[in-house]
């Protein structure tokens, strides 16, 4: 086993008990009103991070960053420049989605 190897399996573990943590939060009331958490996701070795404000109303459907109209003009602009999944990741700063909140 070699040391990149080891230390990209210590980040994908890290990784994945963080995801596991927000999606079981209950800190605060917020999930309470959300369908899922959205932990982020994306390269471990990424090269640039894109960080969103909160889930919208795909995102908190599907659990996952970037899914709605934000996320495909986004994925249009990056294969224009020609950027691979493996050089970023796509994160939210809030991990619920807070329009669904303040409208309920």
């Amino acid at each position: 086993m070699t040391r990149e190897y080891e230390i990209h399996t210590s980040k994908r573990i890290l990784m994945e008990n963080i995801a596991t943590e927000i999606k079981v939060c209950r800190k605060c009331d917020l999930w309470k009103q959300r369908r899922n958490a959205v932990p982020g996701e994306g390269s471990l070795d990424a090269f640039v991070v894109f960080i969103g404000e909160a889930p919208g109303y795909y995102e908190d459907v599907k659990g996952q960053p970037f899914v709605g109209a934000a996320g495909k003009l986004l994925d249009k602009l990056l294969s224009n420049i020609g950027l691979s999944e493996e050089k970023f990741s796509l994160e939210t700063f809030l991990n619920v989605d807070l329009q669904r909140i303040v409208t309920r």
